[in-house]
């Protein structure tokens, strides 16, 4: 159970970096099939029709356990739990799973007992989980603003569109690999912190690169399309990992409402190259530079457990700042983290 828990835990990472591939396969077909299809209603038709096939996902999919051990829905999460040794050949005493009861799976998984349901009043309550949200969101904003605005501009770099187009999809593919690597190596705050950064600030040089330099702007371009990519698959992970169990997914919901609000804003930044050419280059640069001068205010997750509610967040902030400054804590204090 220990060890479904720990490669549960690393295995994270992985899940989103699978998923966004799968994004990004979708986004290099359209462009290979934009080549052929150059009529507009021909290709929606082409790719709205794949979307249908989402239906059968009500029946393929299954709740997360550790939701379910949270709600009381022991016997279905023990199910799960079988199922997940079963598919991924994981040795566990299945007897000693079939009779653990509510409060020894919750121990096992390292849930805390709260007898109240979290709402949005327990957030508004918490200063540390508004500005996780705030911030959060901000910074899903702008990986989606800048992912698909930049895509979206790429056809308007010199040369030809479409080639342009297909290498701005293509370059997320190793970002997601670079992704993988650093945060599963240095962590997930300085990675995103330093990629927006950079990719601020190559969106803004290119944006005021001559036309003439061809290579060099579409250079640039696509390296900061590289390293947005890098971030949108961050920051969904790391969004993950902020919020407690007991409203992650109102909080993500939340943070994702922000996302889709990037991605149907930056079709609209195309316009804005008839005020100014490099109008679009400098939204994105100063977005993504503010994103990452937000991440100084955010902690470090990498290897810590997820906590399960607001209360758990309070004590490893109160703890963190007293550690920073200095102070001895109690091991008893430590522990509740655990």
């Amino acid at each position: 159970m220990v060890l479904m828990i720990e490669i549960a835990g690393k295995n994270r990472i992985l899940a989103g970096v699978l998923f966004a591939y799968a994004v990004y396969m979708g986004e290099s077909t359209f462009a290979c099939i934009a080549m052929f299809v150059p009529y507009w209603k021909d290709l929606i038709r082409i790719i709205y029709v794949p979307p249908i096939i989402f239906i059968s996902y009500i029946f393929l999919l299954k709740e997360s356990p550790r939701w379910q051990i949270l709600n009381g829905w022991t016997e279905d999460a023990k199910s799960i739990l079988l199922r997940i040794s079963t598919v991924n050949n994981i040795n566990i005493n299945k007897q000693k799973l079939a009779n653990m009861n509510e409060e020894d799976l919750k121990k096992q998984f390292k849930i805390e007992n709260y007898e109240h349901k979290e709402s949005y009043r327990d957030v508004l309550k918490s200063k540390e989980i508004l500005k996780r949200v705030l911030i959060g969101a901000f910074c899903r904003f702008t990986a989606s603003f800048i992912y698909y605005g930049l895509m979206l501009n790429s056809v308007y770099l010199p040369g030809n569109k479409h080639t342009n187009f297909m290498l701005s999809t293509v370059m997320s593919f190793p970002g997601e690999l670079i992704s993988m690597y650093l945060m599963n190596r240095i962590g997930r705050k300085l990675p995103m912190m330093y990629g927006y950064f950079i990719c601020g600030l190559l969106c803004v040089a290119s944006a005021w690169i001559p036309e003439g330099y061809v290579w060099l702007k579409i250079s640039l371009f696509l390296f900061g399309k590289l390293l947005v990519s890098v971030c949108f698959t961050g920051v969904v992970t790391y969004t993950m990992e902020l919020f407690p169990t007991s409203i992650r997914g109102t909080l993500i919901g939340v943070c994702a409402v922000a996302s889709r609000t990037g991605s149907i804003l930056a079709p609209l930044t195309p316009i804005l190259k008839t005020v100014s050419l490099i109008l679009p280059s400098m939204f994105f640069g100063c977005f993504a530079i503010i994103a990452g001068a937000l991440l100084t205010l955010m902690p470090e997750t990498k290897d810590l457990p997820l906590m399960d509610t607001v209360e758990q967040i309070e004590r490893s902030t109160k703890l963190r700042e007293t550690r920073r400054r200095g102070i001895n804590t109690t091991d008893e204090e430590s522990n509740d983290l655990m």
